[in-house]
C-alpha cells in the first residue's frame, strides 16, 4: 500500500523555459505552469504551487511534459536547462507498456499465444521448475504480461556505461560474477497472486528475439516504434553516441548527476526505453484510435482488449492488465504506467473514452512527489478524473508533546524512521530516500501532503499504523530502536 514518499531540498538553480509548443494556449501554460498541488491541502494555506519553484524544491534540473485532448498533442513544454521537446529521457518501466504491445503484435501475427506454456517457445533458456513450479503447472505470457506469473526479480539497477553489458541470459541466470542481480526464478505459484516483476519481462524480451531471429531492439523499431511514429525513440542499449548529444544527463535526490551521465540496460522490454514525451504521446494517441477501432496500427481492438482486460489486482486500487495499470469504468477508465530507472522517473496515464492523457519525464530519480504534483495539475486543468484533492485540517504541536516517536520502525516489508527538524516532525524512508513533514490532524494522528494516507502513532505499543484513505487497509510497523 505504502508506496511514494518525498524528498528534502538543497540545491538551487536557475531554470529556463525552452519550448513550447504553437498550438499552446496561455492560459493552458499558465494553469500548467503555476497549478501543481498534491494531494492533500491544508485548507488554511495556497492550494497551488508553481513548476519552477518546485523544480528548485526537489532539485530537478529537467522536467518534460505532453497532454493529450481530443485524441491530439494540445501541449508540450520542456523546462530546464540544455532540453527541449526532442530531448531523449529514459522511460523506465515505461518501457514494459511498449513491450506487451509489441508481443501483442507476435500474438496477432499467429507467432505465439497468450496462454501457452512459454518454455514452448524459449530456445535458449528455460524457466526451471521447482516447488513453487510443478511439472504440471504452466506459465504464459498473459501471466507474464500482467506480473502474476510468479517470477523474481521486481526491477533492475542498470550498468554504469563504462562497464560491459552482460547479455540476456546472463541476467536471467543471475550469476554473481556477470550482472547486478539475482536469477529470475519462480517464487510464487504461477498465476496465484500480483508479483512485479521485471524479471518477468525480460523473459517476454528472450521470448521475441528466439520466437523472430532478432535482436530484440531491431524488431521492436521494425515493427512497434516506426509504425507508431516514433522517430525520435530507440530500445538500443548501451545509447548509440549518435543519440548520446540528445539525451539529457540522469540526477540523484541532490540533484548531482549520475556518474556516467546514465545507466544502461541490457533488460530492454523491462527498462530499455528512450524517448520523449512527444513520441509517447502519438502511441497513446495510437492506442486512442485503436479504442475507436482503428486498423492502422500493428494491433487490432481485439488485441487491446486483450490489454485492457483485468487479470489480478495491483498495487493500491489499481488492477494489473497487459503491460499497463488499469483504474476506473466507463468513461472514467484510464491505462497507466510509471517508470523510474537510475536518474530517471516518468509517467503516462491515458483514458480512452475521454481521449484524453498525459506524459511526464524528469531527469531525477526521487522526485516522485514532484511528478504527482505536475500530474494533479494536469489533471485539475483539463479535467481527469482520479486525482481529487482532499482537504484536511491541521493542529498544532510541539516535539515536547511526542518525547518518544523518534526512531526506526520496521515491518516485513518496509522500513521508516521518524526524525525531527526545527521542533518538526518528519518521516524518511531510507530506500527511496525521501523525507515528508508530518502535520498532525488529533493527539495520535498524523499526515502529510504528498499521500492520503495517514500515520497513527501507538505509544504504549511502540509502533506506527498506516492508514490508507478509506482506512480499509493498515501497515503495521514496530519501532526497532530510538533515535
Amino acid at each position: 500500500m505504502f508506496r511514494s514518499l518525498s524528498f528534502p531540498k538543497k540545491i538551487i538553480f536557475a531554470t529556463v523555459v525552452l519550448f513550447m509548443m504553437s498550438g499552446c494556449s496561455n492560459d493552458k501554460t499558465t494553469n500548467i505552469e503555476n497549478g501543481l498541488r498534491g494531494p492533500v491541502v491544508i485548507s488554511e494555506r495556497s492550494q497551488t504551487m508553481n513548476l519552477e519553484e518546485r523544480m528548485r524544491h526537489y532539485n530537478v534540473p529537467a522536467v518534460s511534459i505532453a497532454v493529450i485532448k481530443d485524441a491530439s498533442i494540445d501541449f508540450v513544454k520542456a523546462f530546464g536547462k540544455d532540453v527541449d521537446q526532442n530531448t531523449l529521457f529514459q522511460a523506465g518501466s515505461i518501457s514494459k507498456t511498449l513491450n506487451a504491445f509489441g508481443i501483442l503484435t507476435l500474438v496477432q501475427q499467429g507467432k505465439v499465444n497468450l496462454d501457452e506454456d512459454v518454455n514452448k517457445y524459449l530456445k535458449r533458456w528455460k524457466i526451471k521448475h521447482n516447488q513453487n513450479y510443478k511439472e504440471t503447472d504452466k506459465i504464459t505470457l498473459r501471466q507474464i504480461l500482467s506480473h502474476s506469473a510468479g517470477l523474481s526479480v521486481s526491477g533492475f539497477p542498470g550498468y554504469e556505461i563504462h562497464k560491459k553489458l552482460p547479455s540476456i541470459i546472463d541476467v536471467l541466470n543471475g550469476d554473481p560474477k556477470l550482472v547486478n542481480t539475482k536469477p529470475v526464478e519462480v517464487i510464487y505459484k504461477p498465476g496465484e497472486k500480483f508479483q512485479y516483476s521485471g524479471g518477468g519481462t525480460t523473459v517476454s524480451q528472450l521470448i521475441l528475439e528466439d520466437v523472430t531471429g532478432e535482436d530484440y531492439a531491431t524488431w521492436m523499431e521494425k515493427n512497434v516504434l516506426k509504425p507508431l511514429d516514433m522517430k525520435a525513440s530507440t530500445f538500443k542499449q548501451p545509447l548509440p553516441k549518435e543519440l548520446q548529444s540528445k539525451a539529457t544527463a540522469g540526477h540523484d535526490l541532490d540533484g548531482n548527476v549520475i556518474d556516467g551521465k546514465w545507466h544502461a540496460y541490457p533488460e530492454k522490454g523491462a527498462a530499455g526505453l528512450w524517448t520523449t514525451p512527444t513520441d509517447l504521446a502519438k502511441f497513446l494517441i495510437a492506442m486512442l484510435k485503436i479504442s475507436e477501432s482503428s486498423t492502422d496500427y500493428p494491433i487490432n481492438k481485439k488485441m487491446q482488449d486483450e490489454m485492457f482486460q483485468k487479470q489480478i489486482k495491483g498495487f493500491k486500487n489499481s488492477d494489473v492488465g497487459l503491460g499497463v495499470f488499469l483504474s476506473g469504468n466507463k468513461e472514467d477508465f484510464s491505462f497507466s504506467h510509471d517508470g523510474r530507472n537510475e536518474g530517471f522517473i516518468s509517467r503516462m496515464v491515458a483514458y480512452p473514452e475521454l481521449k484524453k492523457g498525459f506524459i511526464i519525464m524528469v531527469n531525477n530519480d526521487a522526485a516522485f512527489n514532484f511528478m504527482d504534483e505536475i500530474t494533479n495539475g494536469i489533471a485539475d486543468t483539463y479535467n481527469m478524473p482520479g486525482f481529487k484533492k482532499v482537504t484536511k485540517e491541521s493542529v498544532k504541536y510541539s516535539l515536547g508533546d511526542y518525547p518518544d516517536i523518534l526512531g526506526t520502525y520496521k515491518n516485513k516489508e518496509y522500513t521508516l524512521d521518524i526524525i525531527s527538524k526545527e521542533n518538526t516532525l518528519f518521516l524518511y524512508d531510507p530506500n527511496l530516500k525521501t523525507k515528508k513533514r508530518l502535520y498532525l490532524k488529533n493527539n495520535q494522528r498524523f499526515f502529510f501532503l504528498e499521500d492520503a494516507i495517514e500515520i497513527e502513532y501507538l505509544q504504549d505499543e511502540k509502533q506506527i499504523n498506516i492508514h490508507s484513505q478509506d482506512d480499509d487497509d493498515i501497515d503495521k510497523l514496530v519501532k526497532v530502536n530510538n533515535d
